[in-house]
């Protein structure tokens, strides 16, 4: 009755949660620090609230189901054509959109690892065959030359920029090579970019196996109200929206994105706050004597001595992500979001306390 494929997978894990260590340590929900996923530590503006509780009063009424006024404010914000543009509810959701419209049985999919883990789990789940090419050096960068060698005959490469969790971004100059060296698919996630400054989102009218995929949570701190979009050829990205399911953006996520748009200063003020902090905590975990990738996302990959992993953190308070279920990654790797100043300080003390007790 149920496909073969199901009994091999987990559902997602995302990780700890501060109830989780409110229950399984006693710490009250408000002592704990959360850095475990990579959201924004700030609240929205005034204005994006607004127009959410303006949005929520005609909750009982389905969105417009081509979203129009979404797809316009994001041409906008990216500089393509309203037809170059497919809407969603977050990035999971286009990229799960992406393997739907790319994958038959069998296909085969290459993921440079370690990455994204949602990549294996939905080429899994269209029963596709798995390519896996694991990072080069400390820093798990991009190896290009076996990436290109794994995508002859392939279908679907899944490319993360900044990569989740190392945080590094792939060169410009390798992507081009993916898409102009081979015929296959590449989805380059940028679930981050706007951390970085660097997009592919101008290549897309230029390739036509290119799909650059984003999401209004990280940025934009909506994670909680699941917007998403991806930039395409109009041929690829009209695939995508007649692919989609209908109604997948809510009310309250287009009118939050909306007004978000029209915040662009706000949001660029509090990155700048975020990368200063970033390069800050990097240091000091640096200064610790631990390996921290360099990253241009909003967190920080950290190897914790043999024998250390997330769990001595959770104990102090703190969440991060247990990166060591990541493939080509040990469990003593931890992903840090980085929060606001105060937050960021319980990190740095809850590390050195755990090294201190080694």
């Amino acid at each position: 009755m149920l496909r073969e494929v199901l009994q091999y997978l987990e559902p997602y894990d995302p990780g700890l949660f501060p109830p989780d260590l409110a229950e399984r340590y006693g710490i009250p929900v408000g002592r704990v620090v959360n850095l475990g996923s990579n959201e924004s530590p700030y609240p929205p503006p005034k204005a994006v609230l607004e127009a959410v509780s303006q949005a929520l009063r005609g909750a009982n009424r389905y969105p417009d189901p081509s979203y129009p006024w979404l797809k316009e404010g994001l041409a906008r914000y990216t500089g393509l054509p309203a037809e170059c543009i497919s809407v969603g509810g977050g990035a999971n959701e286009l990229l799960d959109t992406v393997s739907k419209v790319a994958l038959n049985p069998y296909d085969k999919v290459v993921i440079p690892v370690p990455s994204y883990s949602i990549y294996l789990f939905l080429a899994m789940l269209r029963d596709a065959s798995l390519e896996l090419v694991s990072g080069r050096g400390k820093d798990f960068d991009l190896d290009l030359g076996r990436v290109l060698e794994a995508s002859k005959g392939a279908k679907l490469v899944f490319l993360c920029t900044p990569n989740n969790p190392t945080g590094r971004a792939i060169p410009r100059k390798d992507i081009l090579a993916i898409l102009e060296d081979t015929e296959v698919l590449v989805a380059v996630d940028e679930a981050y970019c706007e951390f970085s400054g660097k997009s592919m989102a101008g290549e897309v009218e230029n390739h036509e196996n290119l799909v650059v995929v984003r999401t209004m949570s990280k940025f934009f701190g909506l994670a909680g109200l699941r917007v998403g979009y991806a930039l395409a050829s109009p041929k690829l990205a009209g695939a995508l929206e007649r692919a989609r399911l209908p109604f997948n953006v809510s009310t309250a996520g287009e009118a939050a994105a909306l007004a978000a748009l029209d915040h662009l200063g706000h949001y660029r003020r509090l990155r700048a706050r975020i990368l200063k902090e970033r390069e800050r905590v990097r240091r000091a975990v640096a200064g610790m004597g631990l390996h921290v990738v360099p990253s241009e996302a909003n967190f920080l990959l950290i190897e914790l001595p043999e024998g250390m992993d997330s769990e001595l953190l959770a104990g102090e308070g703190v969440v991060v992500r247990d990166a060591g279920g990541v493939l080509g990654l040990t469990n003593n790797y931890i992903r840090a979001t980085v929060g606001r100043k105060r937050e960021n300080e319980r990190l740095l003390s809850a590390l050195r306390a755990c090294l201190e007790r080694r």
